[in-house]
């Protein structure tokens, strides 16, 4: 088998923050949150008092160390033209030889769309590496053990789609998170299955690309569970700083994702 890890990302690797109470956005889970303070970390922060949020790279280097010489894994990235790091440049540094990876940029458009470049991603994961399994996953995720692959190769092999339930973190020093399950943007399937889905919706604003999917696929055919050692790391929960990257800053909720984008429409925002 061979799995294509599939990502895309605009700006999240370098990411200048202001400090915030983001307990103030978790009220509705405020039961579910927990402390842990052995994953408790010390959060980089400028002369400024801002916070530096290095949530690509960190994801990346983690990926990595979880790879075995005999994981036949490639890495897809589908780049909306960031410009807070070189990412060819961090990508070689950081992957190297360890796998063969793709970086992939997308010129024509001025915005991030999560939906759209995920769905070029599984393009170039099948006509360039000829993968057979896809992993679609955050730009900001975390892996401190290899469990969630190995699991997800085992529910793709049974022809499952495996959803991983991760362990957010709610403050950024990481001593509190929650089991996050109402996240159905990270997953792993093969990728015939993923062909016989919608697909993924592009993005208007920030959601329901995920769920657009998910709800296409039966309920039987998902294996939910909550994966020790995967990770979201925290950032920013404030509206603003979800929505930076896209072009409709309101929030849209099953609107924010689209079958078509009308690029013609969103021209004069560019």
């Amino acid at each position: 088998m061979r799995l294509a890890i599939c990502v895309t990302i605009k700006n999240r690797s370098c990411v200048l923050v202001n400090p915030e109470e983001s307990l103030q956005f978790l009220q509705h889970v405020n039961e579910k949150i927990e402390e842990c303070d052995a994953l408790k970390i010390q959060p980089c922060t400028t002369k400024q008092g801002q916070l530096a949020l290095l949530l690509f790279p960190k994801m990346i280097k983690s990926l990595v160390a979880q790879k075995k010489p005999a994981d036949d894994w490639v890495l897809v990235v589908v780049d909306y033209k960031s410009s807070d790091v070189d990412l060819k440049e961090m990508l070689t540094y950081e992957v190297g030889d360890t796998m063969p990876w793709h970086l992939e940029t997308i010129e024509d458009y001025s915005f991030f769309d999560r939906g759209g470049g995920l769905a070029k991603a599984a393009e170039i994961a099948e006509s360039r590496f000829q993968a057979d399994s896809l992993f679609f996953c955050d730009a900001d995720l975390m892996f401190s053990s290899r469990d969630v692959f190995d699991q997800a190769i085992q529910s793709v092999q049974k022809g499952q789609f495996f959803y991983p339930i991760f362990f957010a973190f709610a403050v950024a020093d990481h001593s509190k998170g929650f089991w996050r399950d109402t996240s159905f943007g990270n997953f792993a399937c093969r990728l015939t299955d993923y062909k016989q889905t919608e697909g993924w919706y592009h993005n208007l604003s920030w959601g329901w690309e995920d769920r657009a999917l998910a709800d296409s696929i039966p309920s039987y055919r998902k294996d939910r569970v909550c994966v020790p050692g995967f990770f979201h790391q925290w950032h920013p929960m404030n509206w603003d700083f979800r929505v930076s990257e896209y072009p409709v800053k309101q929030y849209l909720f099953r609107n924010a994702a689209v079958k078509v984008l009308p690029k013609q429409e969103l021209a004069g925002l560019s």
